[in-house]
């Protein structure tokens, strides 16, 4: 599998994030995978400011290949 840029894994947590709050229910199951992909990246505590930054209709657009 292709290694992803530092950008494209905040792209990913964006989408988990939102798939993670779209039916307003979270899941245990959910928080753990999202926090299980996080730790797989190594990202540090400072990813979420970019995360919530990022507007998810344009990650969608821009990282298409994800």
């Amino acid at each position: 599998m292709e290694e992803l840029t530092y950008t494209e894994k905040i792209a990913v947590v964006k989408v988990l994030n939102e798939i993670l709050k779209a039916d307003n229910i979270t899941h245990e199951k959910e928080i753990e995978y999202m926090n299980d992909v996080i730790s797989s990246y190594g990202l540090e505590e400072n990813y979420k400011i970019e995360v919530d930054a990022l507007i998810t209709l344009q990650v969608l657009s821009q990282h298409h290949h994800l």
